[in-house]
């Protein structure tokens, strides 16, 4: 009887998956049939089994508190029994429950205890083995990962098909990520001729997924390809979360294939759609940045920033997410504190110091770059001091006054750089802003370091260009963006900043005579947000931060930054912002 109950409640595994709350419902009827038995290890490990059983449903209706409970319990009994197999389910089970909480490090300890054990039945080794390595990938830890794949393979031909192509498709998804392609187009091809069709659609499934990320890291573009349509084939599985995968591989694809660029861009905007509906916030921000790449490539510039702004709102719902997510599960989190510190108390310290030490390093990170960017945005009025200075006739008190109001423009643009940085981006009730005005207060100031190399400077500014913006972002755009053109236009050579308008937009152009954006033709347009230097013409130091700091300006604005290379030479960059 102990022993027909026991192959039961194994079997549940299946049942669980397929239907959680039947599942459940089994689970709780087997469990009841193993307490009305005598109390021996072997009921105790039945009971063990049968509660882990019990928590696998409770993690899939999404009740991970419920999960951990009988988890625990679950355990408890597993070690009092002495059964190695049902400590491995225990300690599995505890282990995808800390997994889901985003508990990785704890999660990835219980799998590693159940590895460990002796005497482990080849199914239990699989599947910790799997929770191990899966658990490294989340943590970004491919080597290791990738080695705990590796060590899978020795299980070959010891455990169930369905166990095996599982192992086959997880490893072959880490092993591209590491530049194996080969070996994960093998073991899909493994999988694919091990698994009886029909058998599992989900499965089968994934393997055309992980098959088009594959081949599409060893460039074989046509098979990558192929796989992906048949991956985001209508009548196969419709997980958001494989979809996700396989309209974001084809974007790839399309990277470097760019025919089969609009049936990525139609493929993906599809599959955004309705992880949006199912509140798929992770899946939506990966497919909007996919779609951010493949509206550029397209030249699509409205729906390139569409999706970025599409990007942002969901990376906000994440993190409203996370805090309501953290808020629900505080008991829980008090609980794994509380059994962490009795486990360990030295392993939780480290862990905390762990912690403050990267979030240290986050800090000090974020500091470091706006150190950068103020060093960069400063040093332009900086060189024009200097260049006033050098070029100042003392026994003219004309020019002396002139290039003193040089240097009171340039103390000004730095105050202007010191408040942006001092305060949020403006999002309401910004001033009218000429932008004429702007541009030709930028010039006056810029105009020393022009002479300098013999090169004119010319503002051609329509009247009424007026626009609501934060006038110290606009003037820092218009200051990095003449910058850069004097700094690439030869001796002799002319920089102009064009303004005009229309109702709806004000629209700033710099074109220079400079050597232009390399790779890119004259015919090509668009780049957002990339950074792109050639070299400058007298030496002046190039960060490579410039044009990055324009973009970011600009986006905060609410405009577009377009950037290209002049049919007669020369750089043209294009800044719209709404009026």
């Amino acid at each position: 009887m102990p022993s027909d109950l026991r192959a039961r409640v194994l079997s549940l595994d299946a049942a669980v998956r397929a239907d959680a709350v039947a599942g459940a419902q089994a689970a709780r009827d087997a469990l009841g049939e193993a307490r009305a038995l005598p109390r021996t290890p072997e009921t105790q490990a039945i009971q063990s089994i049968a509660r882990a059983r019990l928590a696998q449903a409770h993690v899939q209706l999404g009740d991970p508190r419920a999960a951990f409970d009988e988890g625990l319990t679950a355990e408890r009994l597993a070690v009092a029994s002495g059964d190695v197999d049902a400590q491995a389910i225990a300690w599995t089970l505890l282990s995808l429950v800390l997994y889901r909480v985003g508990q990785l490090a704890e999660a990835r300890r219980w799998a590693r205890k159940a590895v460990a054990l002796p005497r482990l039945s080849p199914v239990h080794a699989v599947r910790a083995l799997i929770n191990v390595a899966a658990m490294l990938r989340a943590e970004g830890r491919l080597d290791e990962a990738t080695e705990a794949f590796d060590q899978l393979m020795v299980w070959r031909g010891r455990v169930d098909v369905e166990m095996w192509c599982t192992a086959l498709i997880n490893a072959a998804s880490c092993w591209h990520q590491v530049d194996r392609p080969a070996d994960a187009l093998a073991a899909l091809q493994e999988a694919s001729e091990l698994l009886p069709p029909g058998q599992r659609p989900d499965l089968e499934a994934w393997i055309d997924t992980i098959e088009a990320w594959a081949a599409w890291a060893g460039n074989q573009l046509p098979r990558a390809t192929a796989a992906a349509r048949a991956a985001l084939d209508p009548a196969r599985d419709a997980s958001v979360d494989r979809l996700s995968s396989a309209a974001r591989a084809l974007a790839a694809i399309a990277s470097r294939d760019p025919h089969v660029r609009a049936e990525a861009i139609e493929a993906t905007e599809s599959v955004v759609g309705e992880a949006e509906r199912q509140g798929a916030r992770q899946q939506a921000l990966d497919l909007h940045l996919a779609l951010v790449d493949l509206h550029e490539s397209d030249d699509t510039l409205v729906a390139a920033v569409r999706h970025l702004r599409a990007a942002r709102r969901s990376e906000g719902q994440l993190a409203d997410d996370a805090r309501r997510l953290s808020a629900e599960r505080e008991d829980l989190r008090v609980e794994l504190a509380r059994m962490q510190v009795e486990a360990d108390s030295l392993r939780s310290r480290r862990e905390e110091l762990a912690a403050a030490n990267a979030a240290l390093a986050a800090a000090d990170g974020e500091r470091s770059r706006l150190l950068r960017t103020l060093a960069h945005d400063l040093r332009n009025p900086l060189m024009a001091i200097v260049a006033s200075v050098e070029m100042v006739n003392a026994f003219d008190p004309l020019e002396v006054r002139s290039h003193l109001d040089t240097v009171e423009a340039a103390v000004e643009r730095m105050e202007s750089v010191l408040r942006g940085a001092a305060r949020p981006p403006m999002d309401s009730a910004r001033p009218e802003v000429d932008a004429g005005a702007l541009a030709s207060r930028t010039a006056d100031a810029l105009r020393s370091l022009a002479e300098r190399k013999g090169q004119r400077l010319v503002v051609d500014a329509e009247d009424g260009a007026t626009m609501h913006a934060d006038p110290d972002a606009v003037g820092r755009i218009l200051d990095n963006l003449v910058t850069n053109a004097l700094k690439y236009g030869g001796e002799g050579t002319e920089a102009r900043v064009v303004v005009s308008s229309t109702d709806t937009r004000v629209d700033l152009e710099v074109l220079d005579e400079g050597p232009g954006f390399p790779d890119l033709d004259a015919e090509d347009g668009l780049l957002l947000g990339t950074q792109l230097a050639a070299r400058t013409t007298g030496n002046e130091d190039s960060w490579g931060i410039g044009l990055h700091t324009v973009y970011r300006l600009v986006a905060e604005q609410g405009g577009i930054l377009a950037v290209g290379n002049r049919p007669e030479g020369g750089a043209l960059v294009r800044v719209s912002l709404p009026r």
